[in-house]
């Protein structure tokens, strides 16, 4: 199945937010035609705001919830739009993940409502839904894709126990053969949420590289099956944690 074959296409818009700290920041918001109450802050790769987030913030809001996905660079990029040709290496240098968490109180500030609230991310964004969850966001999950917890911007590298901080339910979906997220990773993610007694599922996808469920890859041969059932999951972790 690809984005383009999925009917019912939730709309996007296009906004700009205020942070803590008073920069401003873009972000896209899709509304789904059957909202459930849920709300999901969905975090991108290093990429940034890029076309392709579009697309994965309908294919999110199709769960029924209520998806803004957000811009790491307003702080030194500015709050246009970006291309896929959007060179983010100096502005990625510039990052730190407290200003990111306060974008995403912002982003749940401007979405409202008092249904369950999700973080949900890939790579870099996919720690950041992690280490979001560590704060007092009265998060109900946090869903993270290859979740790379490494040194970023101006941000040490984050340690493997770190998830044992979180205050909700985990859902963490990796590829075997990650490279940047290697299959250790998810043994010492699960083995930390285990030992603290953290409600979390770990799943391990058989001969998947990194990204396999972002559109270089949903939908090609070889990876729509894991990415289908990686959706499927992502479904059952929001109706359980509702």
């Amino acid at each position: 199945m690809c984005y383009e074959e999925t009917p019912a296409v939730p709309p996007l818009d296009e906004i700009v937010l205020t942070s803590a700290d008073g920069s401003t920041f873009g972000a896209y918001t899709a509304r789904p035609a059957h909202p459930t109450g849920a709300r999901i802050v969905l975090l991108t790769d290093v990429g940034g705001l890029r076309p392709v987030v579009g697309d994965l913030s309908r294919r999110f809001a199709e769960t029924g919830a209520v998806v803004i996905a957000i811009d790491y660079f307003g702080r030194t990029a500015g709050t246009g739009a970006r291309g896929e040709d959007f060179d983010n290496d100096p502005h990625v240098d510039a990052l730190r993940r407290s200003n990111v968490v306060d974008d995403v109180r912002a982003a749940l500030a401007h979405v409202g409502g008092e249904g369950p609230a999700y973080t949900l991310g890939f790579c870099l964004g996919g720690a950041i839904a992690l280490h979001a969850a560590t704060e007092d966001l009265g998060l109900a999950g946090a869903i993270a894709f290859c979740p790379y917890h490494g040194a970023i911007g101006q941000d040490e590298a984050l340690p493997d126990d770190f998830v044992a901080g979180v205050r909700c339910p985990v859902l963490g979906l990796f590829g075997e053969l990650d490279k940047p997220v290697p299959p250790t990773v998810a043994a010492a993610f699960e083995k930390a949420l285990a030992e603290a007694g953290k409600d979390h599922e770990i799943v391990v996808y058989s001969g998947q590289p990194h990204g396999f469920f972002e559109k270089n890859h949903f939908g090609e041969a070889g990876h729509e099956e894991a990415a289908a059932d990686a959706f499927e999951r992502v479904k059952a972790f929001l109706a359980r944690t509702a």
